[in-house]
């Protein structure tokens, strides 16, 4: 083999590793473009559902929600919150029911005591 048939080969073999590289960075770049879009889809799905729970506990965005939790001087809960709320709620119905036994037990005192009398 001739110094110039060794030679003359180069610039193929030049163009196929640069062929080679090149098709590497795309592959790495449409990989990372996959990524990075896929990131995207869970940031903005996590913003969606920050949004929608803040809109459900009566806030109009996740921002407003966090400043007014920040702000509040107590260390309870969101959570302990609504289970306190759901005890006094049941605590209040049985004290309702209770009135109203002795409502309807004072009725009847009243009706036996007007009937006495006639």
């Amino acid at each position: 083999m001739s110094l110039y048939t060794a030679f003359s080969s180069f610039p193929t073999l030049k163009r196929l590793v640069d062929r080679k590289a090149c098709q590497k960075s795309e592959l790495e770049l449409r990989n990372s473009k996959r990524v990075n879009n896929a990131r995207a889809n869970e940031l903005f799905d996590a913003l969606h559902r920050g949004d929608g729970l803040a809109r459900s506990i009566g806030f109009n965005n996740l921002y407003e929600a966090r400043v007014s939790i920040d702000s509040l001087e107590h260390s309870t809960t969101f959570k302990e919150c609504v289970d306190q709320i759901r005890i006094l709620e049941a605590e209040l119905t049985c004290e309702k029911k209770e009135v109203e036994i002795k409502l309807e037990k004072a009725g009847d005192t009243n009706r036996l005591h007007v009937e006495s009398e006639n």
